[in-house]
Order: structure tokens, then C-alpha cells, then sequence
């Protein structure tokens, strides 16, 4: 027991210096965070918890759960970045938890407490955990049913070296009611979370696994090839009898009982007060449109997702060769911790197939699946740490030469954004120092002999390098933001003042001008005016010409980019002038606003600069 605090202390610590440090320093990243912060935020200013609202229209691409949180944070600290970011956090350090308790459970505690760490330190689960985002809440939902299946599933171990038993003999189902009810209400909150996939990707998960641990034995003739041991052990796997077999003992009444008396409520009242537009916009577009399109043009060929993770799952992602290699010859001995390194196979391979099948591809789509990954990794520094591994040395060599090259490739692409993106801004190479030094005292003790130390150097690197680059580097690629001063002078000079912008617009613009932001009709578009009143409270708002809006506002501010301005010069007033103007974050151009002249100022032609 007191190991085992110790433990949970060494996790937290780790998590929490990777999750908090510097969390509300940095503003609001476009496009996704302002977008459902300032949701949130508008939700809460109108009352209203059911239909999602951004720039005053309706935002139908996430449910409400995540706005929810973020509006109990809101009521408790204020509105402000780190009450944004703050419940992806604490549950990123749940879900970091809760990995630790599913491999306790199917591996032994130093497994877990590698597994907790490894999770806690990868580059992509730190951003979901970061970010003010739906993903951290999607990913701790996910977990938290695998978590309670194997809780459910597998009892304590009375001696941590044994493999992991079965709560009921011949059962890989959870017997009991009251587990099954939990399981699938939590997959219900997944499904308030982010949609279908909080329900479909763990019930999947959980499914093949059953597929698998449920076939009856077979005897295995010598002459056969692993590649056709392969095909046979396919084709019955999804024999149509056992598919459906397996499919009612995973109690399918009660996971459609629970889901949707955890998540139909809100559904049902925001399709009624929507009359039906969330529902065909979120459930048709969101989910068969990203299915069957490419939408927005994020698509990829089957081996986006590999790439992905060898990125996402960085640094950890060095021991990728050695950690196949080594898991299948796990399994194919038959070791004891196969059952449950087969589970997080089934965690891995689910996770990316229905991914890979679907057109739309984003690297945030298969995070969820990352604690499965960490528990393989963990398995097999546990088993090298020990010198047990069951791969040659040579392939942990070439992970710490990896590790030494990305270090290099982290500074010089550091140095080339420092160039042509974030002016002198060369401090970010020195991130890629960690990864250089971790890779040359790695080799270094493992070439000595000392494994033990070399794991240990590995974690160390890991943590230092995550935490320095999320909690420092983060700051000071914000320091490069400079459109909150176009916002500031607007609230300065005009706080109530109707704002739109020209060819132009980011939600982060939205949240720090604390108004919503109209868009403008291209002046090429031939339209003259149009009617500006909404049929519907969440329709989108009409795209207004620049003469139409400074005729209908003339107080009225708007905000373009420099190489726009002169196409609209001549539709300017009089009375406008250019009021503030600041760098365009990442882009080679600058921010204008346009708002009325000072008094001083009020006989002056517009100039082409800033007034001052």
C-alpha cells in the first residue's frame, strides 16, 4: 500500500508539472479553443445550457458536456484561459489515473507507474490535455468505461506476478449489473462529449477483445505458417454466429438503455429548440459527412495514422521497432502478461482501423487509444529494465540514435520558424537539446551495460523536455501574438460598437473583442445589400457588403489585413480612419482596424498607416 502511494504521488507530480504549468499563460489558440471557450462563455451570457452558440450562431460541431464544464469553471474562477483549459486538464490526470489502474490490473505496479508516466509525456495527449477542446473530455470518458470493464472483468491480483484472472470462470464480460449499467452510462457522457464515438469506440474495443478471448481453443498443426495461423484465426473471429454471440453477451439492451438515458435528454431538448437543425447538422453532417468526405481537406492515404502516432506519440515513439517486436514475441510465447497485451492491442488496432476507414483524418482522432500505447511501451521497458527482453540490444540502440537525430531536427526546425515565422525568436532550438542529451547518455549506459540507469536517464529526458516545452515554449511562441492589441483599442474606443471583418476573421478575434464579429461579402461579389434579420435565433448571419455596414453602423469598427485594405479604401468613411494596427500571428502581413477618427483627426483623408 505505501508503494503504491508513492507511486500515485510520483504520477500526479508528473502530470500535474506537464498539465499546469504555465496553463492560463498563453492565449487562446485558433481555431478550436476560442471557438468553444467563447461558446461556453456565450451560453452562460445568455442563459441558455442547450443550444451551443458562437459568434451568435449556432456551433453544431460538439455537444454541450464540454461546454458545461467550462461554464462551472467559468462560475468558480472567472472567464479567463486557464478556467478554459482547466477541466481538460484535470481530467487528462484522471485519465493518466485511470491508465494506471487498467495496467495494475492486467500488468503488475511498476508497469503501471511506467505506463502513467509514459501517457502523462507524450506530445499529443499533452495537447488534448492543454487545449480547451473536447478531447481530453472524450479520451478520460473512453477510459474510464475500459477502466471499469477490466475492473469489472479481472480481479485483484493476490500476487502481482500472475497473470490476470477472471472474476467469473469462462466470463470476459462483466456479470455483474450494476458494472454493465456504470460502463455504458459513462460511454453515455462520451456520447454528450464528442458524438457517436464515445459510445461506439470503446463498446468496439472492448468487443474485439471478447472476439478474440472467447473463440475456443485450437490445436495448431506444426506445418502451418504464422501467416495462414493468421487467416484461420481471422476468419473465426468474425464467424457470423460468434460475432452475434458475443455481441448479446455484451448485455446490448442495457449499453442502448444507458446510453441513451444518460445523453437523449439533451439531444431531444436541443433538436426540439433547434426544430431539428443541430441534430441533421451534428449527426448527418458531422458524423456521416467526416465518415464518406474529406472534409475541410483533411485527408490521408493508410498510413496516416502510423506517421501520426510516431509524431504524437513522440518521445516515447523512439522505441516503436523494439516495442512491436518484442510485444509479438510476448504474445506469441504465450507470456503471462499476453491477455492483457493482447487488450491493448485490440485498444491500438480498433482505434486506428475505423479511423483509417473514415475519409476525414485529423491526428486528434486516435488519442483515445494513446493509454493503450503507453501500457505497451511500459511492458516492454519493464521487461528490458530487468534484462528480459526478447529482442536484441541492437534495436534499443537505434531508439536512443532516434532520439538523438530528433533532437537534432527539433533545432533546426526551430531555428527555421524562429527565421521565417516568430522573428529572433532562436530560444526554441534549446528544446532540442533534451532529446540530444537523452539520446547520447542512453547510448552511453547501454552500451556500458547499465540498462537500469539508461531507462531511468530516458524517463527523466522525457519528463524534463515535455514539461520545458509545454510549459515554457508554449509562452513564448504566445509572445508573438500581437492581435490582441487590435482588440484592446477596439474595446478601448468602442466597447459596444458592432465589429466585422473583411476577408478575415479567427475565433480568438471573437472571444478578445468580447462581441460577436460579422463577416463582410467580398467586394468582387457584385452584392449590394442584403437583409440582415435572421429567420431563426441560431441561423448563420448574412454576410454583409462594407457600404451596408457603415451605413447601418456608424460607429462601426472593422478589421482586415493590410494587403485588403485597398480594396475597400474607397467604401471607408469620412469618418474612419485606420485606428490600430499590429502583426498577423504566423502570417507575413499585418492587422488593421478601422474605426472612427479621433476628434483631431476628423478633417484628415485616410492615410494608408496607423494614426498614432
Amino acid at each position: 500500500m505505501k508503494s503504491t502511494s508513492i507511486q500515485i504521488v510520483l504520477i500526479l507530480a508528473v502530470a500535474g508539472s506537464v498539465f499546469f504549468t504555465n496553463l492560463g499563460t498563453a492565449r487562446l489558440w485558433d481555431r478550436d479553443e476560442p471557438r468553444n471557450s467563447g461558446c461556453a462563455k456565450e451560453m452562460m451570457d445568455r442563459g441558455d445550457l442547450i443550444v451551443p452558440m458562437f459568434n451568435n450562431e449556432m456551433r453544431h460541431q460538439k455537444p454541450a458536456l464540454l461546454y458545461w464544464l467550462m461554464i462551472s469553471a467559468y462560475t468558480v474562477f472567472g472567464f479567463s484561459e486557464f478556467s478554459a483549459r482547466f477541466w481538460s486538464a484535470m481530467l487528462a490526470m484522471g485519465t493518466v489515473l485511470m491508465t494506471y489502474g487498467i495496467a495494475r490490473r492486467l500488468f503488475d505496479s511498476t508497469v503501471a507507474m511506467f505506463a502513467a508516466i509514459i501517457l502523462s509525456t507524450t506530445m499529443m495527449f499533452a495537447v488534448a490535455g492543454r487545449a480547451a477542446t473536447p478531447d481530453s473530455v472524450l479520451i478520460f470518458c473512453s477510459t474510464l468505461a475500459i477502466l471499469i470493464y477490466v475492473l469489472g472483468t479481472f480481479r485483484p491480483k493476490a500476487d502481482p506476478s500472475e497473470a490476470p484472472q477472471l472474476r467469473n470462470d469462462g466470463h470476459w464480460f462483466p456479470q455483474s449489473w450494476p458494472v454493465a449499467i456504470a460502463m455504458y452510462g459513462v460511454m453515455g457522457l462520451g456520447v454528450l462529449a464528442k458524438g457517436l464515438a464515445g459510445a461506439v469506440l470503446p463498446t468496439a474495443i472492448i468487443g474485439m477483445f471478447l472476439l478474440i478471448k472467447r473463440l475456443p481453443a485450437r490445436e495448431v498443426t506444426p506445418e502451418q505458417s504464422r501467416m495462414g495461423q493468421a487467416v484461420i484465426a481471422a476468419c473465426r473471429t468474425f464467424n457470423p454466429i460468434h460475432f452475434l454471440k458475443t455481441c448479446w453477451a455484451m448485455r446490448p439492451v442495457t449499453a442502448v438503455v444507458m446510453i441513451l438515458a444518460v445523453a437523449a435528454p439533451w439531444y431531444v431538448a436541443v433538436g426540439i429548440q433547434t426544430e431539428g437543425d443541430f441534430l441533421n447538422e451534428f449527426l448527418v453532417g458531422e458524423h456521416f459527412g467526416r465518415a464518406t468526405v474529406a472534409m475541410e481537406n483533411h485527408r490521408g492515404s493508410v498510413l496516416y495514422y502510423p506517421m501520426t502516432l510516431l509524431l504524437g506519440f513522440f518521445p516515447w515513439s523512439i522505441f516503436a521497432v523494439p516495442v512491436i517486436v518484442g510485444v509479438d514475441r510476448y504474445i506469441a510465447k504465450n507470456d503471462r502478461w499476453s491477455t492483457g497485451l493482447i487488450f491493448a492491442l485490440c485498444w491500438v488496432g480498433v482505434q486506428i482501423g475505423i479511423f483509417t476507414v473514415a475519409k476525414t483524418k485529423l491526428p486528434s482522432y486516435v488519442t483515445p487509444c494513446y493509454p493503450a500505447l503507453a501500457m505497451l511501451t511500459a511492458v516492454f521497458l519493464r521487461r528490458f529494465s530487468i534484462e528480459k527482453a526478447a529482442i536484441g540490444r541492437f534495436w534499443v540502440v537505434g531508439s536512443y540514435v532516434s532520439f538523438l537525430l530528433a533532437g537534432c531536427a527539433i533545432v533546426g526546425g526551430m531555428v527555421y520558424v524562429g527565421r521565417e515565422y516568430l522573428p529572433g525568436e532562436y530560444r526554441l532550438a534549446i528544446f532540442g537539446a533534451l532529446p540530444i542529451l537523452g539520446g547520447v547518455i542512453g547510448l552511453v549506459l547501454l552500451l556500458r551495460n547499465q540498462v537500469h540507469l539508461a531507462v531511468a536517464t530516458t524517463f527523466a529526458t522525457c519528463i524534463a523536455f515535455v514539461v520545458s516545452f509545454f510549459g515554457f515554449g508554449t509562452v513564448m511562441v504566445d509572445s508573438h501574438q500581437m492581435s490582441h492589441l487590435i482588440f484592446d483599442k477596439a474595446n478601448e474606443v468602442a466597447p459596444e460598437a458592432p465589429m466585422a471583418g473583411y476577408k478575415c476573421l479567427e475565433s480568438s478575434w471573437v472571444v478578445y473583442a468580447n462581441r460577436p464579429i460579422f463577416e463582410m461579402e467580398p467586394v468582387n461579389s457584385g452584392i449590394q445589400k442584403v437583409d440582415t434579420q435572421r429567420e431563426k435565433f441560431w441561423k448563420d448571419t448574412p454576410h454583409i457588403p462594407v457600404q451596408q455596414f457603415f451605413d447601418e453602423n456608424t460607429d462601426g469598427l472593422l478589421v482586415t489585413r493590410s494587403e485588403y485594405f485597398e480594396e475597400i479604401k474607397h467604401l471607408i468613411p469620412e469618418s474612419h480612419a485606420i485606428i490600430a494596427e499590429s502583426k498577423f500571428f504566423l502570417v507575413k502581413d499585418n492587422l488593421i482596424l478601422i474605426g472612427p477618427k479621433p476628434a483631431r483627426f476628423a478633417a484628415q483623408p485616410l492615410t494608408n498607416g496607423p494614426v498614432r
